[in-house]
């Protein structure tokens, strides 16, 4: 177990470690277990859970030094941005292709720490983002930072404001970005720094 445990310390994408003393084995997860996804008899079966000190917090998942929460709830983008801020959080402001590639890997498509969940979660697979150009159409800027997008992953054709009402900035399934009615319900992802 020592040794698992160790493993995880040196990874920075592990969160927590499940080990099976029968037979050795471990595995490392790049997320916390929330406790009612962790099987009730996985001791009777020799597997132990154990959580990295320096995770996220339960249900939260781990990218680099930042930590993201998937909310499958439908919300308005400023509901979403709302409860993000509620958890010290902000809606996920995508800085390169290799976040947007893990976001769309591991949350957009209904992973929860390697499992599918959507047969759990079936309703909508669009995440609000941070991005929005509510102040100045066209120029989409990060709501949190307000920093000017560096990265996008704009659909072809793009954002397109379709009826002049879409100023707030989606992932979808295929991890391709789109621009919504900003009243929409949709699901959303926070994101906050580790440290």
């Amino acid at each position: 177990m020592d040794y698992c445990v160790s493993e995880c310390v040196r990874d920075p994408k592990c969160s927590s470690v499940l080990y099976n003393s029968p037979s050795q084995l471990c595995k490392l997860l790049r997320c916390l277990l929330i406790p009612e996804y962790i099987i009730p008899d996985t001791s009777e079966n020799g597997w132990d859970y154990h959580a990295s000190e320096n995770a996220c917090s339960d249900g939260w998942f781990r990218f680099e030094d930042h930590c993201y929460f998937n909310n499958f709830t439908g919300s308005k983008w400023n509901d979403a941005q709302s409860v993000c801020n509620q958890h010290g959080a902000y809606l996920v402001e995508i800085n390169s292709k290799y976040e947007n590639l893990w976001l769309d890997r591991e949350l957009t498509n209904g992973f929860y720490c390697g499992v599918s969940m959507w047969h759990l979660f079936t309703h909508e697979r669009n995440r609000w983002i941070g991005a929005t150009d509510i102040v100045t159409e066209g120029q989409f800027l990060w709501s949190f930072s307000t920093t000017k997008l560096d990265f996008h992953n704009w659909r072809n054709g793009e954002p397109n404001n379709r009826r002049k009402e879409e100023y707030c900035a989606v992932i979808m399934k295929d991890g391709q970005w789109n621009d919504l009615k900003c009243f929409c319900n949709q699901g959303f992802i926070c994101e906050k720094n580790l440290f």
